[in-house]
């Protein structure tokens, strides 16, 4: 026996116990966590399978796949785990990023071939959508109502807009903006538009027969009633001055004995001899002057009196009243009046006289110092001062008219033609330039675009986070993904995580064989 051998043989029954005991726990363990994998697949003699194949894990994968993806659900990706990740400055900057890294590609992008096909169906397949669009748009209360609160926001900042501020600096001073509109009226577009106004609405009127009560109101006959009464007398009086003037009473006698002759020619014959005998025509003809004198001197009599002046007046007034007991049509008819052309004519002498360089120079003149400040007054003052109507009543009455006009068919059509025609024209552009470069977006405005969006992607990730969750179905996820490795993979994959702690469980066996043996030595020596 070896030198060696003879020292070491007295210690080999304390030592070779505990080593086999070791070696037993180590090769134990070795082998129950392998056939924990192996074998992979099931194992037959004489067609029977044998025992502990395949292994555990892949003989029970399902439900080792369907206990990971419950834990995963319910422990690890939850609501709030993902809640906590997504709340994080982190997360947010990363969607920031990401959308302003998208924008950027696609507003620079260069028009490819690709896309200039892809421009040019979209231009082809995107005017009916875009007239459908539009038109449901044009419909709808909202835009209806919206257009017409910008028309009332409108014409209220208009309003308070001074007319100097309206029209060029030479053309805003009082004189000049007065002067434009007189020669307007008088003699320019303006006159054109009164007369064309004032002749619909008379025919308006006497399409309407509209009774004359509507332009002689009770106020209009009293004053007719006053001013008669006080002209009556100084009228009379020129009256009878002008009957007493030599030529008025030689043309009175003149048509006296005209009248007179008419009058025997209707006497019969024995008549006419009579008178003609008598020489009572001679007469007549010759006392004409004294006639005319005493008729002359009767109605001075008879105008003096109270009486008779009362008369006359109640007569004029009377006759005032019976016009407005009619319409406008019927007095035309009954007094053989062309009405519309009658206040044409009126309408143009006034302009006409208000044409004449004198008129306009006295006109202006006086209008000159009550518009000293015009150019100071805003449209809206205007109207308050000379038209009483207020700001508010203007915006009111142009937001129903605007409102009114963008609901016909016509102008539906209009708007969506022109929508259409910008699109295309936008579209177009496409196919040689970059989308940054057609909308003109600035590097401010880019960063306000981006930093909205990442802002409504965030809001829209938070408040969808449960249904995102849900939608991801993290279980079903994690279990499909699990069956769908081989079981190879999956040993591979569990290896991963506690490769190191099998290994200390076979050092740990293999410790615990050795004191097994070494307790085995132990209890030998006591028997």
């Amino acid at each position: 026996m070896p030198e060696a051998l003879r020292n070491v043989a007295p210690f080999l029954p304390y030592m070779i116990p505990p080593l086999i005991g070791a070696a037993i726990g180590y090769i134990t363990n070795y082998i129950a966590i392998r056939m924990l994998f192996r074998p992979l697949l099931e194992k037959r003699v004489f067609g029977v399978r044998v025992p502990f194949t395949p292994g555990i894990i892949p003989r029970r994968r399902g439900e080792l796949a369907e206990s990971i993806g419950r834990m995963v659900s319910t422990q690890l990706l939850t609501e709030d785990a993902v809640r906590t990740h997504t709340g994080t400055p982190r997360f947010r900057s990363a969607i920031h990023d990401s959308i302003r890294n998208f924008t950027t590609d696609l507003l620079t992008a260069v028009p490819s071939e690709h896309s200039r096909d892809v421009v040019h169906r979209v231009v082809r397949g995107s005017e009916h959508l875009i007239n459908s669009v539009v038109e449901k748009m044009l419909h709808s209360d909202v835009f209806v109502s919206g257009v017409g609160e910008v028309a009332h926001r409108t014409v209220l900042s208009v309003a308070a807009v001074p007319l100097g501020e309206l029209f060029p600096a030479e053309r805003a001073s009082a004189s000049v903006l007065i002067g434009n509109l007189y020669d307007s009226l008088t003699d320019g577009k303006l006159r054109q538009k009164v007369l064309a106004v004032a002749d619909e609405w008379v025919a308006r009127q006497l399409q309407a027969n509209t009774p004359m009560s509507d332009f002689i109101s009770d106020d209009t006959v009293s004053r007719v009633r006053e001013v008669m009464a006080g002209i009556f007398d100084p009228t009379f009086e020129h009256l009878i001055l002008w009957l007493r003037k030599p030529d008025v009473r030689h043309e009175m006698a003149r048509h006296g004995r005209v009248i007179l002759r008419d009058i025997l020619d209707k006497l019969s014959v024995v008549q006419r001899f009579l008178v003609s005998a008598a020489q009572y025509d001679r007469q007549l003809e010759e006392r004409m002057p004294q006639i005319i004198d005493d008729l002359i001197r009767t109605l001075e009599t008879a105008g003096r009196d109270q009486a008779n002046r009362d008369r006359v007046i109640a007569a004029v007034v009377d006759a005032v009243e019976k016009i407005r007991s009619q319409g406008i049509a019927d007095a035309a008819w009954r007094g053989d009046l062309d009405i519309q052309l009658r206040a044409r004519q009126l309408i143009e002498e006034v302009l006409r006289v208000m044409s004449r360089q004198s008129v306009r120079e006295r006109i202006l003149s006086a209008l000159d110092g009550a518009g000293s400040g015009l150019s100071q007054a805003s449209l809206g003052q205007l109207a308050e001062d000379y038209f009483d109507v207020s700001r508010e009543t203007m915006a009111e009455t142009v937001q129903k008219m605007v409102t009114r006009q963008i609901s016909t068919p016509a102008s539906i059509e209009a708007i969506s033609a022109a929508v259409n025609g910008i699109m295309q024209r936008y579209f177009q552009r496409l196919e040689h330039e970059p989308l940054g470069d057609v909308i003109e977006l600035t590097a401010q405005r880019k960063q306000q675009l981006d930093s909205l969006l990442s802002d409504g992607v965030y809001r829209i990730v938070d408040r969808r986070l449960p249904e995102i969750v849900q939608t991801l179905d993290v279980r079903s996820l994690v279990v499909d993904k699990v069956n769908s490795l081989d079981v190879a993979q999956v040993e591979q994959l569990l290896l991963m995580v506690i490769a190191r702690h099998l290994k200390y469980i076979n050092l740990f066996g293999a410790l615990l064989g050795a004191l097994i043996g070494a307790s085995q030595i132990y209890v030998a020596r006591l028997f």
